[in-house]
């Protein structure tokens, strides 16, 4: 048997060969796979110069000068195999081999853009053949093996061109709300239902690409690059031709005779948003791929979209992660996340934790009032905080959120004395973040230094005549700012040098700088242990500190100056 490129060869050379089309297509579904992949090569090149022959364009639009015109049955029956071989090609995109995969992706990729570009000569208009893209999208979310090869290269592709990135969005979109329409659990919880199989697979599959790619252009002048042939702004007819919407309809709408049941997309939809009134003043009317403000609103309801899955925990965890930084500041309304990240704040554990960013930033730089914010942070800080894996995160997030000198007295205070219970009984790792971070908050808030020194009395504060309620929920009516850290006190005699020798940072004025807090955040037990075996020894008897009975916590003079 021939091999698939001479077969192709004798197809393009003479239309009697025609029929070597069939045989390219039984070997692509070869069991060899370097057959296969071959055959697929070799028939999407033949299928590409046949586009570029001008085979499929309407007779009126066709070369006169031509010396050979297939005839329209000749042409439908090409159709007809082509279509075939676009079924193929989709299936094969879940192949277990990348390189098939790649390759029919490829092929798919040029078959679109030339049915677009032959469309749009047909037509008059640039338009986009969607229905194949679709299908391709669709495919693509699906397949069981997304694997490094198959994910680059069509990254590759939706990051070069703006009109695929921005139909890749609007499909997935479309496919994604099919699905959780049918699908959708009544009565349950948005993003904590029980995924089905195939919701997971399209789901992670989904998350990969949309996390992979480039999002969206930053201004308008870097929509620059098509697959297809740049859209061209089309004029709006005289308003003598009115009513409007019935001047477009026919063209839209009515399929083109030389395609079979196609789904055309002109990138004129009712919904897209675009500004008429602009479009009046200098009579054009700037299709909708081409303005940034489209490509973010498609972003943004792809994204809507696919959080409206049911999502596994490591998916949820890992969108909340991104969100602040990849998704809210390429989309056009950032409000839509909104129920999303206040319920996943209300949920409780690490994924409130990994909320906090994504909430914050909305509340910050988006208007959303949300007043129970500092409450619901507060009500995070407890014992599981100080294990917990994103720690580090954590508190380079609290004192962001504790930054502004415009906090309430009462707040900190909250914070302050709430971190210092908990420093008692925090593992070293944490209780080494703590204690300068609260030095941090003293100096930036000097009304609460009051809490660092007491009077000498017959007796020192203690859990049991501390006024502070730990249980207490609400930062406001705690009372921190009645009480005092005599926590930091008792961690004077913390069997850790390095966190008794912090402690003692409180006995002298806070004229110190502010501590970089990168520099205790990412401690573990090793590095501690490392750093402590290093430290030359002084002594080997490391004495408990001994606090008189009428001796103030703290020396006065560390709040004179205030």
């Amino acid at each position: 048997m021939s091999k698939p490129s001479e077969l192709a060869k004798e197809a393009l050379a003479s239309t009697k060969s025609l029929n070597n089309i069939v045989s390219l297509l039984q070997l692509c579904e070869s069991t060899s796979q370097k057959t296969s992949h071959d055959a697929i090569v070799a028939l999407a090149h033949v299928f590409v110069k046949l586009f570029e022959r001008g085979e499929f364009l309407k007779p009126q639009l066709q070369d006169s000068s031509r010396t050979t015109v297939l005839a329209p049955k000749v042409v439908e029956w090409l159709k007809e195999n082509l279509l075939l071989f676009n079924t193929l090609l989709i299936g094969k995109l879940d192949h277990k081999e990348p390189a098939i995969q790649i390759a029919a992706l490829s092929s798919l990729v040029k078959i679109i853009k030339h049915e677009s570009e032959n469309l749009s000569k047909n037509e008059g208009c640039w338009c986009f053949y969607n229905q194949l893209y679709q299908r391709v999208v669709e495919a693509l979310v699906n397949v069981h093996d997304l694997n490094e090869h198959l994910l680059k290269n069509w990254v590759q592709l939706v990051d070069e061109y703006d009109d695929l990135r921005f139909y890749f969005y609007k499909n997935l979109t479309t496919y994604v709300t099919e699905l959780n329409t049918h699908k959708q659990t009544s009565g349950a919880k948005r993003s904590r239902r029980t995924p089905t199989s195939d919701q997971t697979r399209i789901m992670q599959n989904g998350f990969e690409i949309l996390k992979t790619m480039q999002s969206v252009p930053i201004q308008e002048d870097d929509i620059n690059s098509f697959l297809c042939e740049a859209p061209f702004e089309s004029k709006n007819p005289d308003k003598k031709d009115k009513p409007k919407k019935k001047k477009k309809a026919p063209k839209i709408r009515k399929p083109t005779q030389s395609m079979l049941d196609v789904d055309l997309d002109f990138g004129l939809d009712d919904d897209i948003g675009l500004d008429d009134e602009e479009a009046e003043k200098d009579g054009t009317r700037t299709n909708p791929v081409q303005l940034l403000s489209q490509h973010k609103k498609v972003f943004g309801e792809c994204w809507v979209a696919l959080l409206r899955l049911p999502l596994t925990e490591e998916i949820y965890k890992r969108t909340l992660l991104i969100i602040h930084k990849k998704i809210i500041p390429n989309m056009n309304r950032p409000a839509h996340l909104i129920d999303f990240l206040t319920d996943s704040y209300n949920a409780g554990g690490a994924v409130s934790l990994l909320a906090l960013n994504g909430l914050f930033t909305l509340i910050q730089e988006h208007g959303l009032d949300y007043p129970s914010f500092f409450p619901k942070l507060y009500a995070l800080l407890d014992r599981n905080i100080m294990f917990a894996k994103h720690r580090s995160r954590f508190f380079r997030l609290l004192d962001l959120f504790l930054s502004s000198t415009h906090l309430p007295s009462y707040l900190v205070a909250a914070f302050i004395k709430r971190l210092a219970r908990l420093a008692l009984t925090a593992p070293p790792a944490g209780t080494v973040i703590i204690i300068p971070f609260i030095y941090n908050l003293l100096r930036r808030h000097p009304s609460t230094i009051q809490m660092i020194h007491v009077d000498g009395g017959s007796s020192a504060p203690s859990v049991e005549t501390d006024v502070y309620d730990f249980a207490e929920p609400d930062p406001a009516k705690c009372h921190a700012l009645d009480s005092c850290l005599w926590e930091l006190q008792a961690l004077k005699s913390h069997y850790m040098p390095s966190i008794s020798g912090l402690a003692r940072t409180f006995e002298e004025p806070l004229s110190k700088p502010s501590y970089d807090l990168e520099d205790f955040l990412d401690h573990t037990y090793q590095s501690m242990f490392d750093a402590e075996i290093k430290r030359r020894k002084v002594d080997e008897s490391v004495p408990l500190a001994i606090v008189k009975k009428d001796e103030p916590l703290f020396a006065a003079s560390a709040i004179w100056q205030y």
